[in-house]
């Protein structure tokens, strides 16, 4: 998971780069549609979000209610 994640951040920060947009104008988000899924790729996101002074948008919904639908 961490070398795609890897690859996602390479794209983004090349297009932020390209683009002149700045890291605070940037929102990154967790994949994971369960809490198991979830509590393994938010601190990886959390992580590059620090480093690239990007801004992080957690997946409350999943948090709350894991994979539940209709809620």
């Amino acid at each position: 998971v961490t070398s795609g994640i890897d690859a996602e951040m390479d794209e983004i920060v090349g297009i932020q780069k390209e683009l002149e947009i700045e890291g605070s104008d940037i929102y990154l988000m967790p994949l994971g549609a369960t809490k198991t899924e979830l509590e393994h790729t938010a601190p990886i996101v959390v992580e590059r979000s620090i480093k690239h002074h990007f801004r992080y948008s957690d997946r409350l919904h999943i948090r709350i209610w894991d994979d539940m639908r209709e809620v």
